[in-house]
């Protein structure tokens, strides 16, 4: 903008070089949503109608007596989906706030790009829950999972998909995974099968408890991975540039 008023205000400072970095970075900054987003999301939707088929007799395996009568995996699966909701934003905001105070910016930055995508997948999650209305697992006895009150989301029984826990699990995952594999690559190599299997985790964990679908899981993990690789666009094109 300063660049154009003072090609206006001054003619003879027209010949006047621009600054190649800065219509480099404005030329090539990504849109939040660009064709090939849409293209992806569309396979997304294609593969998650497909997964869906298995709801059914995945949910009914998930069920069955000898697992749900297993206390140990009662209070695990009870103990990993609280590390989707609240957890992972908790972790976030908490990481941020022992950055500000510890003076890493390194820690800071990440924890506020996590809770940036959590909330903001969340956001998205929340708007599908409300307008598609899916039956629950528990709710169908696991026998229907093509169980549809659109717009009805606002009842819990109601608002199946996509997994709010996995989404912000994967988020979550997504940005620390990211901002760890370019300042600590080293690390990176144990850190991200950890932070994504825990992601995973929290899925299995709320399909474990009748909550949700195998297609609302992957539905989340996918929308939670997506705003998480969007949030640290920045990190990714700044190691580039290097």
């Amino acid at each position: 903008m300063l660049l154009s008023c003072g090609a206006v205000q001054a003619p003879a400072q027209s010949t006047r070089p621009r600054d190649v970095r800065d219509s480099t970075e404005r030329a090539t900054k990504p849109a939040w949503v660009s064709r090939h987003d849409l293209a992806r999301a569309g396979g997304a939707v294609a593969a998650i109608g497909f997964i869906s088929l298995a709801d059914e007799s995945i949910a009914r395996a998930t069920q069955r007596r000898w697992l749900q009568n297993n206390h140990a995996m009662n209070n695990t699966a009870d103990a990993i989906q609280f590390v989707g909701d609240p957890g992972a934003l908790l972790l976030s905001t908490s990481l941020l706030v022992v950055g500000k105070l510890s003076h890493h910016p390194g820690l800071a930055s990440a924890s506020l790009r996590s809770t940036e995508a959590i909330i903001a997948s969340g956001a998205v999650t929340q708007l599908l829950k409300l307008s598609i209305g899916r039956a629950r697992p528990v709710v169908t006895a696991d026998n229907d999972a093509y169980a549809f009150h659109p717009f009805h989301g606002a009842q819990t029984n109601f608002n199946s998909f996509p997994s709010g826990h996995t989404t912000a699990a994967f988020a979550a995952a997504t940005v620390f995974s990211t901002e760890i594999r370019y300042a600590h690559p080293r690390a990176a190599t144990f850190t991200t099968p950890l932070l994504y299997g825990l992601a995973s985790a929290v899925g299995g964990a709320r399909m474990y408890n009748d909550r949700h679908w195998l297609s609302d899981v992957v539905g989340g993990a996918l929308i939670g991975h997506f705003v998480g690789r969007k949030i640290t666009s920045r990190v990714v094109r700044q190691h580039h540039d290097q």
